[in-house]
């Protein structure tokens, strides 16, 4: 955007662009993962489900409609080690971390 202000045949150069989602880069150790009974997937879909918006309900009234969504706080979204917090359940009943 700076380099664009600096254009002489463009004005008013401004943006609605906001980065204020974090991120994180996460590596499966899928052979530990496999040991535990959990699938690469089983721990992709809780992460989604925990870190992302999630419909899982509709709500019907007599004038309007209302999503039920599913979030994981804003605190706990920005701090890395709530992910420590995070339980997957194995396909052999277990709940790892």
């Amino acid at each position: 955007m700076q380099a664009l202000q600096k254009r002489p045949e463009l004005q008013d150069v401004t943006s609605d662009l906001y980065l204020k989602s974090p991120q994180l880069a996460i590596e499966i150790n899928r052979d530990k993962a496999s040991s535990m009974g959990v699938t690469a997937d089983q721990i992709e879909t809780a992460l989604g489900n925990a870190y992302g918006q999630q419909q899982v309900s509709t709500i019907y009234a007599p004038n309007n409609t209302y999503r039920v969504i599913v979030e994981v706080k804003p605190q706990y979204q920005l701090d890395p080690q709530m992910l420590s917090m995070l339980y997957v359940h194995s396909s052999a009943g277990r709940w790892s971390r």
